[in-house]
């Protein structure tokens, strides 16, 4: 089982509360508030990942290209038993077919047709990532269109980073209370600015993003001995809150 890195991101200074409902002039006048935002993040190793491939193929009868486009998709789903991918986890988009023309004296001739196609495989054995991509290169895919890794407990963690932001924000309003020398009172005001989550992968030619480095209060738990464990980057999923609290 492989283990999670959890850190809270800390911001200084007091943040003024981004998006809520402006409060009347007289209203504000009447209340001594501290706006901070809270931040909560989560680093996890991937448990699947989905893989777009793509297959174009080119030929002067639309016959050929069809045909052509056919077999090597056909290869590719021929992949899914032998990766142990179910059958659910297979999406093919429908075939999409573009004339090609040729500019001649003024007029457009037709050279031929390109038929493209897409295959969506969603891999749960993360140690043959690598072999899946060669093998799908070797079956004729010619584009990767998309490499996204995933956690399949996303929901869960996601409401954690919630918990963790929240926590996070009452811990900045205290501290900087304490330094003016007042009290925080209770919650004025609490909105969700921001969640989300995102892998450090990129398929991008030539390069590819690795999450973390060192950052203060990053706790960093190994995953237990003797587990597998692919070098692959880390799903990162994120929770932002503002919170305006009232003082004493």
């Amino acid at each position: 089982m492989f283990g999670q890195n959890r850190w809270i991101g800390i911001a200084a200074g007091c943040i003024v509360l981004a998006g809520a409902t402006p409060l009347p002039a007289q209203q504000a006048t009447d209340r001594r508030l501290v706006n901070v935002a809270g931040q909560g993040q989560i680093s996890v190793p991937p448990d699947e990942v989905v893989v777009a491939l793509g297959v174009e193929t080119f030929n002067a009868d639309l016959t050929g290209a069809k045909a052509d486009n056919d077999a090597r998709i056909r290869k590719l789903l021929e992949l899914a038993p032998q990766f142990n991918v179910a059958e659910t986890s297979v999406r093919v988009d429908p075939v999409r077919v573009q004339p090609s023309y040729q500019d001649r004296d003024g007029r457009k001739d037709l050279t031929g047709y390109f038929v493209r196609r897409s295959v969506e495989l969603t891999l749960t054995d993360l140690e043959r990532f690598e072999a899946l991509m060669s093998a799908a290169i070797e079956s004729g895919a010619n584009y990767i269109q998309g490499v996204n890794f995933r956690s399949t407990r996303a929901a869960q963690l996601q409401e954690e980073a919630k918990m963790m932001a929240v926590e996070d924000a009452k811990r900045r309003a205290n501290t900087l209370t304490a330094l003016l020398g007042v009290k925080v009172a209770r919650v004025y005001s609490l909105g969700e600015a921001q969640f989300g989550s995102y892998c450090s992968y990129n398929a991008g030619w030539g390069y590819v993003s690795w999450s973390g480095g060192e950052a203060p209060n990053r706790k960093v738990i190994e995953p237990t001995a003797g587990a597998k464990t692919p070098q692959i980057g880390r799903v990162e999923l994120t929770a932002t809150v503002n919170v305006a609290f009232e003082l004493e």
